[in-house]
């Protein structure tokens, strides 16, 4: 049920080309093409293009990822979805957490990535963080099919196992 993490790798990559290039586009708005790449830019130059990407990065996670589509362009791609702990679209909060628990990942070298591979649920340290999953999406729409007028899932399942 939980998603494996060659497909979240795959995902990740998408997502990090989509939001590199919405940067460069956003910084050009602010710069000349010479003046961003040129041999030795300015500080400004330099530094702006990195928080511009940064930003872009922050808000398409976060907007994606709680939009009715519960994932980004490259999850929807490989056909994964981010829920919460109740198998829900996330927040808008709940989504910004989980892309700031990413820097978190990042920090640890990596580390926080390769957690979701060793994971009972296959959760990286910004899933952990932010309390959030990353699931198939047919499998999930398996799950809302099997839930009751009450919202209450109709299944046997064990603690902590879906």
């Amino acid at each position: 049920m939980y998603d494996v993490f060659w497909r979240r790798y795959w995902a990740w990559a998408v997502d990090k080309l989509v939001a590199g290039i919405g940067g460069i586009l956003l910084s050009l708005l602010f710069f000349s093409p010479g003046r961003l790449f040129a041999e030795s830019p300015d500080t400004a130059a330099a530094g702006v293009p990195m928080l511009l990407t940064l930003v872009s990065q922050c808000l398409y996670f976060s907007l994606m990822e709680s939009s009715k589509y519960q994932a980004t362009l490259g999850k929807m791609l490989l056909g994964i979805v981010v829920v919460n702990r109740n198998y829900e679209r996330l927040t808008y909060g709940k989504a910004l957490v989980r892309y700031l628990g990413r820097l978190l990942s990042a920090l640890t070298f990596g580390i926080g990535y390769i957690m979701a591979a060793f994971t009972k649920n296959k959760q990286a340290l910004h899933d952990l963080v932010a309390d959030t999953y990353v699931l198939n999406k047919s499998l999930l729409k398996l799950l809302d099919a099997l839930k009751g007028a009450e919202g209450e899932i109709r299944v046997a399942r064990a603690p902590g196992n879906l």
